[in-house]
Parts: structure tokens; C-alpha cells; sequence
């Protein structure tokens, strides 16, 4: 069976951007950690789109589509190690982080260094929609004090992402630019206009 990655990133991608209006209007209504849950689970669909465009667009080998799509965290940590911790770019064709072919990184290792970093993020998500026992008191979402934080830091990651899909989907169509030096986004960013993806040349993408 042969599996429309275009089709999947288009549906992730739409359902992001949803679950962002939600999030959004959620937030405006002071219902902040059901916000920043639905705030969390659209970035994941980004993240689920840009990676089916990466395989739709053949940047990715068998045994790295394998890694993406066993887990669910294994795209929360691929993520964060291939578009934020890392200098992100594209030359001749090729993707490449740090200077690396993206074709060579092995994914599996990614994956397994970082599973306490995912267990952490889990426990968080979860803190901002569940009642939950911590020792011998009783934890509430709305018992969170640091949730505008949270909701900002958050927010750039959504934005961040949102840029970085833009830029796969570009080229998509065979346009080649620099290597990607710098991912430039705003305290409180309020749309993707509010982002610049600047490439080598100090120009910044449409």
C-alpha cells in the first residue's frame, strides 16, 4: 500500500492551523491550560507535516521514515533536534544540519539520547489539561503560575515551525538558497509575518 505523504502533511498542516484558532480563542477566554494543550498538540501536527513533506519530497531514507512514524515522541524529538537545536539549511538539492547530509543522521540514535527530554515534555503537556496527584497533594491546570511563559515560549515554537514548513514546501519546487543561519521570531509573535527565515545572503524568504 503506498501512502500519500503530500496528502498527510496538507491534513496535518490544516488541522494545525485549526487547532491554533482554537487555542487562540481559548486563550483570550482565560481557559489557558486547555489553550496551551491544544497550543502543544498543533505544533505536533506541524511537526507531522513537515516531516511528510520531507519524505513526500525524497529527503529521507527508508530506515529515517521507519524512525519518524514507529513513535509518537519520535517526531516531538526530531523536531526539536533537526529545527531548533541545530543550523537547518538547504544547498544544491540537499538538505543539510550542522553540514551534514540530512540523509546521513541517524535518527534511531536522536531518538534514544533524547527520551528524557521527551518524558518531560509529556509530563508537562499533561499538567496543562489533568487533575493529577503529585506526593500527597493534588495538582490543578489552573494552579500552573508560569502559563503566559509558557504560552509565549510555545507560541514561537508554533511559529517557528509554521516558517520552517513554508520553507520545505518552497522547495518543493526545486528552489535552491543558502544555508539557513538564523530563525528570527518576536517575543509575542501574532502571525507568520511576524517570523523571518534569513538565509546566508542576509535575505529574508517571502
Amino acid at each position: 500500500m503506498k501512502i500519500n505523504f503530500l496528502d498527510g502533511s496538507r491534513k496535518s498542516y490544516e488541522n494545525a492551523e485549526e487547532l491554533k484558532e482554537s487555542a487562540n480563542s481559548l486563550y483570550e477566554s482565560t481557559n489557558k491550560p486547555v489553550a496551551l494543550f491544544l497550543l502543544c498538540t498543533s505544533c505536533e501536527e506541524l511537526e507531522k507535516a513537515i516531516f511528510c513533506l520531507l519524505v513526500h519530497f525524497k529527503h529521507l531514507k527508508q530506515e529515517q521514515i521507519n524512525s519518524i512514524f514507529r513513535l509518537h515522541q519520535s517526531k516531538i524529538i526530531l523536531n526539536k533536534t533537526i529545527f531548533i537545536d541545530k543550523t537547518f539549511g538547504y544547498e544544491k538539492g540537499v538538505y543539510l544540519l550542522d553540514g551534514e547530509m540530512l540523509e546521513n543522521i541517524d535518527f534511531e540514535k536522536i531518538i534514544q539520547q533524547n527520551d528524557a527530554s521527551w518524558k518531560k515534555y509529556k509530563k508537562e503537556r499533561e499538567s496543562y489539561l489533568y487533575a493529577d496527584l503529585q506526593g500527597a497533594k493534588w495538582h490543578h491546570p489552573k494552579s500552573i503560575t508560569d502559563l503566559d511563559y509558557m504560552w509565549n515560549e510555545t507560541n514561537q515554537k508554533w511559529h517557528t515551525n509554521r516558517a520552517f514548513y513554508k520553507l520545505v514546501e518552497q522547495n518543493g519546487l526545486n528552489d535552491d538558497f543558502n544555508i539557513v543561519s538564523l530563525i528570527v521570531v518576536p517575543p509575542n509573535p501574532k502571525n507568520e509575518n511576524d517570523v523571518s527565515v534569513f538565509i546566508g545572503t542576509g535575505k529574508a524568504l517571502p
